[in-house]
């Protein structure tokens, strides 16, 4: 899940008002590792438009890219958490920044540390582990 902007900074271009960055949905949506990213798309206000991105500082994990449109989006090919500045240019080379954080969780997966072999009409036990994003679980 990519966290809200955190902290938004730029140059006054229409009127006195501040140019900023924004998220389409407030939040950027859930990351699982080796999943397709469904996207985001970034984007600015108060700037004259066409709008130029870049990641500025940080690093996206690798797998995601943030277009020159404002859209991040491919497959995350490693968990962990990871802190980024995007910077926004306007038509008239204003610029905006925001602080984001990424959060990529790891695939749900259901392992066992050992295997065992049952008898029919025999009682067993058997120990399994479920873990990762979204909570996994076993029925």
């Amino acid at each position: 899940m990519i966290l809200a902007v955190l902290f938004v900074a730029g140059c006054g271009t229409q009127a006195g008002t501040q140019f900023t960055v924004t998220t389409t949905s407030g939040q950027l949506g859930t990351v699982v590792v080796n999943s397709v990213y469904a996207g985001a798309t970034l984007s600015a206000a108060n700037g004259t438009a066409r709008y130029t991105w870049a990641v500025t500082s940080g690093a996206l994990p690798t797998g995601l890219t943030l277009s020159s449109a404002g859209i991040l989006s491919g497959t995350a090919t490693q968990s962990g958490t990871f802190n980024f500045t995007v910077t926004v240019t306007d038509a008239q080379g204003h610029t905006a920044t925001a602080n984001l954080t990424l959060t990529v969780d790891s695939a749900p997966a259901i392992t066992s540390a050992n295997s065992t072999t049952f008898t029919a009409g025999t009682a067993g036990t058997f120990t399994v582990t479920a873990t990762g994003f979204p909570a996994a679980y076993l029925h």
